[in-house]
């Protein structure tokens, strides 16, 4: 490509309105741009302002002396080059000013830099953030109709009342499962983690503390119904431990459910990479809270993992499910406490949620086994809480059916009222 700017401006010339339309909308800056086709492109945007048509090359020869040369380069490809070629010297003028500050032994400043630099990269990844026309999102919005009404849903839980309010896990969600400290998020994100695999959607599962076998082992006997107890002390009786075997052996080359961490020191840096690599359908991440990332504070650490976690999701357009802790101010027999800003050290974990959920499990509840889904943030209907088994001997997790008492009010085992009948916790349409 001779002059990557000039071809810019050709190709959206040949293409005509349309083309520069898109370019518009998609977030394109003349800041790409550099020489005369900076200059080309600033009179063919200008042009088509006053009079609503792009200029032929003619007329923008007559005006600018720039003589346009056609270009066979697809216009996605010459805007994904020159933000290549932004990115790359906006690294290499960072990367110099580093080397520098190092070198005069300047570490402050060397850490300052670095924090300018990641901003400015974050500013440069725009090409996937495209600005849309509210009415040209018409299609969009009809297929979504068609694909619901022919039955097509998102990612299923194995919990039905979650599966009908939420319509299912979509791409680009976020997705949190909060609850005080020993109380079952683990145990859930296995199940939702398997439930998707059988739905055979591709499956990432990260840990951030517990060991990948320690999960696997969670996992299995949960599959198979397996006391976990006696499956974890070796006691299994002779017929469980043959179905656990060959069970394992059933599903040792399954492919699209996998698993990475172990360790406290789990770079978000490290999991982007990864999602990226993978490409899954949906991610779970356990105990997102200990994920490394850049932060002064407790405070901004935990703000900047649900930042984090968000951009992943919208960059990858897969699903991201994460645990994560309830605050001191949740109290274990006091349901009520249970609220979308009880999340431990942030409020930005609420605030990039597209869905939230609270695990609620008071002492009368532990002892007939069983565990309540509190609802704090649903984007569409009312959010029902629900109540599920949770026998660690039967491995039973299974929803509870609740009797219709002819409309009126419902009171769960947590003490909490359900939300009456369209009372949507929501806080938006966000179904794509």
């Amino acid at each position: 490509m001779a002059d990557l700017d000039m071809s810019l401006v050709a190709a959206v010339q040949q293409g005509g309105k349309q083309a520069l339309r898109q370019l518009l909308e998609s977030g394109f800056t003349v800041s790409l741009l550099e020489g005369e086709g900076k200059k080309a492109y600033e009179y063919l945007v200008s042009f088509y302002k006053q009079y609503g048509e792009l200029p032929t090359v003619p007329a923008m020869a007559a005006d600018t002396g720039i003589v346009l040369v056609p270009t066979a380069e697809p216009l996605r490809y010459i805007v994904d080059t020159l933000y290549d070629r932004k990115l790359h010297k906006a690294l290499f003028k960072g990367v110099e000013e580093i080397a520098d500050h190092l070198e005069n032994k300047r570490p402050l400043e060397g850490r300052a830099t670095v924090e300018q630099l990641l901003r400015t990269l974050r500013q440069l990844d725009t090409r996937s953030a495209l600005v849309e026309s509210l009415p040209g999102l018409g299609d969009k919005v009809i297929d979504y109709y068609d694909r619901i009404k022919r039955g097509e849903r998102g990612i299923q839980t194995p919990w039905p009342t979650i599966n009908e309010s939420t319509m299912g896990f979509w791409p680009e969600d976020l997705i949190l499962f909060a609850a005080r400290l020993g109380q079952g998020k683990t145990w859930v994100l296995l199940q939702m983690a398997g439930c998707a695999w059988e739905q055979g959607k591709k499956v990432l599962v990260a840990t951030t503390e517990m060991a990948k076998e320690r999960m696997a082992m969670r996992y299995f006997a949960y599959k198979f119904r397996l006391p976990y107890d006696q499956l974890r002390k070796g006691q299994l009786d002779s017929f469980s431990e043959q179905k656990f075997r060959d069970g394992v052996a059933s599903m040792m080359n399954s492919p699209n459910l996998n698993i990475v961490g172990g360790d406290f020191d789990f770079s978000m840096e490290t999991f982007a990479g990864i999602v990226q690599d993978e490409q899954p359908d949906i991610v779970f991440v356990d105990g997102a809270y200990l994920m490394k990332v850049p932060g002064l504070t407790r405070t901004e650490r935990a703000a900047n993992v649900f930042d984090e976690l968000k951009r992943i999701a919208k960059r990858t357009r897969c699903a991201v499910v994460a645990t994560t802790q309830f605050n001191r101010e949740v109290k274990q027999n006091q349901a009520k406490t249970v609220q979308s800003d009880s999340i431990a050290l942030t409020d930005v974990a609420g605030w990039n949620a597209d869905l939230m959920f609270g695990l609620i499990q008071t002492e009368e509840m532990k002892q007939n086994k069983r565990m309540a889904f509190k609802p704090l943030k649903v984007r569409e209907g009312s959010g029902e809480e629900i109540e599920c088994n949770w026998d660690f001997t039967l491995m039973d997790f299974s929803e509870i059916p609740k009797a219709n008492v002819g409309g009126t009010q419902l009171v769960m085992p947590s003490g909490v009222p359900t939300a009456a009948p369209g009372s949507g916790t929501g806080d938006g349409f966000d179904l794509f």
